[in-house]
């Protein structure tokens, strides 16, 4: 409609011409001229050219002010659309600079910004997927600074932030969960082994490691398949066996690394008692039971320390030499 009015301008201007002092034909002339100018801006908004688009719209206000309403509306809502722009952007920036925080941040001002339903889901997924790549990093991070209780609940708030029927993904948040727990068993178990071998208990400290020794090895079997049940006799009585606790399916290599522990540890302990047994018969001059600890010692440990001991057993057990055979 503007545009056949716009073939019309001609017309009326050289009507104009003719016969000035006409009102409703300058009207009718500046209500084309506002209504192209109005239609220029519109176009210059559609391909995002927003100074164009203000150049028109002034002149279109400036011939018909009753365009004023419409004209702050447009401007309005691309302007609007302008800073949501900006602020998904600046959100995409903050995430590609590691800053999970501000990105989130930015994303949840941008999604009050928007009437859209399909940008409010979009944005809202890339807000789902930082939090979980955040929570993940932040146990990962724990880990390996063994920071096992903060490893712990950045992964329980990693499973806040799967999505529902994910189940490959909960699978394997819950085996990092297992294998924390493993090693705070671990940890605890080893450490109180050593406050007893910083005691000297060192009967109590070995069962300590030997305990946490069958523990790697259980964690071991958990990994292997049930064994096939042998039939039953259908007229032996039925005997329902205890049921025994699930433990958790974790990696070789922390089985592995509690196997070599534990058994470095027994050594250890091994080690000390045979030498604290050995010194003590040796202060009893018991040299034939002090010579059989300190060998047993030297079969846990062979160090500089046992060696003494054994010279010094082979020293005062040494037959005195005969009168005039030598210094």
């Amino acid at each position: 409609q503007v545009a056949k009015l716009k073939e019309a301008l001609p017309l009326l201007r050289e009507y104009v011409k003719r016969w000035p002092g006409d009102p409703d034909q300058e009207k009718l002339i500046k209500g084309i001229e506002a209504r192209d100018a109005f239609a220029q801006g519109m176009r210059a908004l559609d391909v995002n050219q927003l100074q164009t688009a203000e150049v028109w719209f002034a002149r279109a206000e400036q011939l018909d002010p009753a365009l004023k309403s419409s004209i702050d509306s447009k401007l309005q809502g691309v302007k609007g659309r302008n800073d949501y722009r900006a602020k998904v952007d600046a959100g995409d920036q903050a995430l590609a600079a590691g800053d999970f925080v501000l990105a989130v941040n930015l994303w949840g001002v941008a999604i009050n910004m928007t009437t859209d339903t399909a940008e409010k889901d979009r944005l809202q997924e890339k807000i789902r997927t930082t939090r979980l790549r955040q929570s993940l990093g932040k146990a990962s991070d724990a880990m390996t600074a063994t920071k096992w209780d903060e490893a712990e609940a950045a992964f329980n708030s990693a499973r806040r932030f799967l999505k529902p029927g994910d189940d490959a993904a909960g699978a394997a948040i819950d085996a990092r969960i297992e294998e924390i727990r493993v090693h705070k068993t671990f940890e605890k178990m080893l450490k109180d082994g050593d406050d007893l071998m910083a005691r000297s208990k060192y009967t109590e400290a070995r069962k300590q490691y030997q305990s946490l020794l069958e523990y790697a090895k259980d964690l071991k079997n958990a990994g292997n398949p049930a064994p096939i049940a042998p039939p039953r006799n259908p007229r032996a009585p039925v005997v329902i066996a205890p049921a025994t606790p699930q433990l958790p399916k974790v990696p070789v290599s922390l089985i592995t690394e509690i196997e070599t522990v534990a058994t470095a540890r027994i050594k250890d302990c091994d080690y000390a008692r045979y030498v604290y047994d050995a010194r003590v018969d040796m202060e009893q001059k018991k040299w034939e039971t002090a010579k059989l600890f300190a060998e047993m010692a030297r079969r846990a440990k062979d160090t500089p320390e046992v060696k003494a001991i054994l010279q010094e057993i082979e020293n005062a057990t040494a037959p005195p030499k005969p009168a005039g055979t030598g210094t």
